[in-house]
């Protein structure tokens, strides 16, 4: 039996993203329509117009995160998905 088992740690996290930009007021003015109107499920649509203005979720853009929440660490079963580098005695 080996000393070491291989696992996947993961663990969730709320993120803010935040970039400031120079938007055109029709863009703002779109973006106050879509709030009026879609109350609901408005993301996809704000998510558009903040791309335009090259808005991507990256790290490089996070302006808050939370402490990582139920944290679990699962085992590797599957064989052929342990690397090389992972430690771990057959």
């Amino acid at each position: 039996m080996s000393e070491f088992i291989t696992v996947d740690i993961s663990a969730e996290a709320i993120v803010r993203y935040k970039k400031r930009v120079s938007m055109s007021r029709v863009d703002y003015e779109k973006y106050l329509a879509i709030c009026e109107e879609y109350p609901r499920d408005i993301d996809n649509k704000l998510l558009a117009i903040a791309i335009k203005y090259d808005f991507e979720p990256s790290n490089d853009v996070i302006e808050d995160i939370a402490d990582p929440e139920e944290v679990e660490f699962t085992p590797v079963t599957d064989k052929s998905q342990i690397t090389t580098g992972d430690k771990e005695d057959e």
